[in-house]
């Protein structure tokens, strides 16, 4: 993860990854953890903390949903639990037509993500949040102090855009660009964007 003005992952830093998911496995910061890099790692589905105690131990590991407010929401469990997360019924059919069953679903509250920044990250800089919560990366980055807490990268996914020209018009690329960040990359599914002095 490097430009020529910014180097993340060079020496240790801080990061926030919200369904985050596994501690090793689709994991976007498990190398910067091996690289000395600390922070806080998030995310909704009941259990999924167990293997961050393991694996990422001197790590923050937060069992719980982000929102943009508080609020209960039901809380879908697929059988690929890379997929969990507040889904419409479209996505939800769109996962059982390839064969990616409902385990069950359960209700869940919401946590705002800056009441959480509050209690876990005071004081401390962020050089990178990643965002993958299935749908609702958006209102979350809609919701965050970006005054207080300005990451220096943000990866996210952003979904269904069929070439870079639809991609570059794509509600969370102008949201981001409106608050002063740049996209930087587009990998398979991850977006990087860089806050505009580091671009």
């Amino acid at each position: 993860l490097f430009s020529d003005r910014i180097a993340i992952g060079q020496s240790p830093g801080c990061f926030v990854d919200i369904g985050a998911h596994h501690p090793l496995a689709l994991s976007n910061t498990y190398a910067l953890y091996k690289r000395g890099w600390r922070g806080l790692n998030i995310d909704a589905t009941p259990g999924s903390m167990e293997p961050f105690r393991k694996y990422r131990p001197e790590d923050i590991n937060l069992e719980i949903a982000i929102g943009s407010r508080r609020e209960r929401l039901p809380f879908t469990i697929f059988s690929d639990s890379a997929l969990n997360g507040f889904v419409d019924e479209g996505t939800v059919w769109a996962h059982e037509a390839r064969g990616i069953k409902v385990q069950r679903v359960v209700e869940i509250d919401c946590v705002p993500v800056s009441e959480v920044l509050r209690s876990h990250m005071e004081g401390r800089a962020i050089d990178l949040l990643n965002l993958d919560i299935e749908g609702r990366d958006l209102e979350v980055l809609r919701s965050f102090d970006f005054q207080t807490w300005r990451p220096k990268m943000i990866i996210l996914e952003v979904l269904g855009r069929k070439d870079l020209r639809d991609f570059l018009l794509s509600e969370e690329v102008v949201f981001l660009e409106s608050v002063g960040y740049r996209a930087f990359s587009r990998l398979d599914f991850s977006s990087i964007f860089l806050d505009h002095p580091y671009v």
